[in-house]
């Protein structure tokens, strides 16, 4: 698929598991210092207007927090067999999920969520927006959300912010760990919550 100039004929130009609601995403920096790759600095860069969140919530399947190695571009647009990891950068926004932890899986080389007493806990992870149907489908098939399944489908509260600077409060979906909890271990990086780039 060759990018066109017009977000809304991309999009309308995908397949089946993204909606035709095209976001308006600001201008990502791409900081040569950064370490972070291109595309996940532009995930994290972006942010939607209010009209936006209003064609998501008519046009699409409700928004998925995502954390750990699923909240890749590249990944998602495997995932989704999508030609252009770029269009999936713009469909997601920094998000913050709060009352959760982050362990790591034993031998899977993942992370996952994990409800926390403490309601004080926060993690950082990435809100994807514009989902079909299908697309939902395919993100937990990729999970393994299928029965048996180590993951349960929740929503909770996830706090984003606009590109006017508003901050949002929406409910998202997530995916925390439904599994024996021998089989996880706690991960280093789960208290950083000021950075942006928590994954696996």
């Amino acid at each position: 698929m060759s990018p066109q100039n017009n977000p809304s004929q991309q999009q309308s130009e995908g397949p089946a598991s993204t909606a035709s609601r095209s976001p308006s995403p600001a201008q990502p920096t791409e900081d040569s210092n950064n370490s972070l790759p291109v595309l996940l600095q532009r995930a994290q860069t972006n942010r939607f207007t209010a009209y936006d969140l209003r064609g998501f919530v008519a046009l699409s399947e409700p928004p998925i927090f995502l954390f750990g190695s699923v909240m890749f571009p590249w990944v998602l647009s495997m995932v989704l067999e999508h030609d252009d990891p770029r269009q999936i950068a713009e469909l997601m926004t920094p998000g913050i999920i709060r009352g959760y932890e982050a362990y790591e899986i034993e031998h899977a080389y993942n992370t996952t969520l994990v409800p926390s007493s403490n309601q004080t806990k926060q993690l950082n992870g990435l809100v994807l927006f514009g989902l079909s149907q299908a697309g939902v489908e395919a993100v937990e098939n990729y999970l393994g959300l299928d029965p048996p399944s180590y993951l349960r489908k929740d929503i909770a509260d996830v706090e984003i912010s606009l590109s006017g600077g508003e901050t949002r409060t929406i409910g998202a979906v997530c995916y925390p760990w439904n599994g024996a909890r021998t089989l996880l271990r706690p991960w280093s990086r789960a208290t950083s919550t000021k950075s942006t780039s928590n994954v696996s």
